[in-house]
């Protein structure tokens, strides 16, 4: 199976900011890995992790036909940087681009520039790496 870009599918991720993400961070968990920074909590990603518009975003996602249940938050501030590297998921994962622009690479040599709202679908298993091109918040659903 192969991935699915979707450019401007979910324009309601466009409210989001970085005041947002400095919010969580004083309330939620949150892992530094190189230049990205994970932002998730005690559940790991559900619903009672998050509020405000955070939680109104994985509501919304959670309504779409594949039941996303889990959130993760993936930003980062700077220009360049050195990300999680090549990797593959063990469940599907919907990537929603919230602020910035992110490029990810495939192995069949494709390459996918995210821009706020775009969405990218990646089934289980299929390797991926994401490219820092500049400050970015990328949200990040798994069922």
């Amino acid at each position: 199976m192969n991935y699915t870009y979707q450019p401007k599918k979910f324009n309601f991720v466009k409210s989001l900011t970085w005041l947002h993400i400095n919010e969580q961070m004083l309330t939620g968990m949150y892992e530094v890995k190189n230049d990205v920074t994970l932002l998730f909590g005690e559940t790991h990603g559900t619903y009672t992790d998050y509020r405000g518009l955070l939680l109104n975003i994985h509501m919304q996602m959670n309504r779409e036909p594949e039941g996303w249940d889990f959130m993760h938050i993936y930003h980062s501030r700077v220009h360049e940087g050195v990300t999680t590297g090549r990797h593959n998921d063990e469940t599907d994962v919907m990537i929603v681009q919230a602020v910035g622009k992110i490029m990810y690479r495939f192995d069949d040599g494709s390459e996918v520039i995210m821009n706020p709202s775009d969405a990218l679908y990646i089934p289980v298993g299929m390797y991926h790496e994401p490219v820092i091109i500049g400050p970015r918040i990328t949200l990040s659903f798994a069922q």
